[in-house]
């Protein structure tokens, strides 16, 4: 049975972990995308009030072998980079096992990672990876998804707003996110995604809730 576990890794487990400790109000989250590119150019957003500084500690770090600025919206910065992977220990070790890395979110001096395996058998393998490489981390939260039957109504993209609406701290109070920014995320205007939200939602209160009589 899959398991998903979020982990917290210190920041100068990445080698990006540099920009960090250099900005250190600056808070980083890699973009859920599709790589089409070989190798996959990540995109990386930054809340941030210099993404100018940001901009130049990236070029600077041995790992990142090339890096755009392409956009910024309401203080928060995306850019797309290439990077060398293998030039991070961490993300080294996790090559070496089937996982899937999820998220990758970090702010002051940690990272905090959200991990798929395949089983408790392939975590095991990855603590015991870990320990070998002295490569510190700390469990944080553990446990099973949960996934819609295959005949659900919750469509690929309605399913994906919530959860990066969910990611971000959308449903918070404070709200983490407007939902201009939600829409910025995910390429779509406010009213599309506000529309998006209810109607996911709805479908997932009916599939989840809602006792269908007998």
């Amino acid at each position: 049975m899959l398991v998903i576990a979020d982990v917290t890794v210190p920041a100068e487990a990445l080698s990006l972990g540099t920009v960090l400790t250099t900005h250190p109000d600056a808070t980083v989250e890699f973009e859920r995308f599709v790589p089409l590119d070989d190798p996959p150019m990540p995109l990386v957003w930054v809340d941030t009030d210099d993404p100018d500084a940001v901009e130049s500690t990236l070029a600077s770090l041995p790992s990142v072998a090339s890096v755009v600025l392409l956009t910024t919206v309401s203080g928060r910065t995306l850019f797309e980079m290439h990077w060398r992977r293998d030039a991070d220990l961490f993300v080294s070790a996790l090559a070496d096992l089937p996982v899937r890395l999820l998220r990758i979110r970090g702010h002051g001096g940690s990272w905090r990672l959200r991990l798929q395996f395949r089983d408790r058998d392939h975590l095991t393998a990855f603590r015991t990876l870990c320990r070998e490489r002295d490569i510190s981390f700390s469990l944080q939260r553990l446990f099973h998804p949960t996934l819609p039957t295959a005949g659900g109504t919750l469509s690929p993209e309605q399913r994906d707003t919530i959860l990066t609406a969910y990611e971000h701290g959308y449903f918070e109070v404070p709200r983490g996110v407007t939902l201009a920014e939600l829409g910025a995320m995910l390429g779509i205007s406010d009213n599309a995604a506000s529309q998006r939200l209810r109607r996911g939602l709805a479908s997932l209160v009916a599939e989840t809730m809602v006792e269908e009589p007998l």
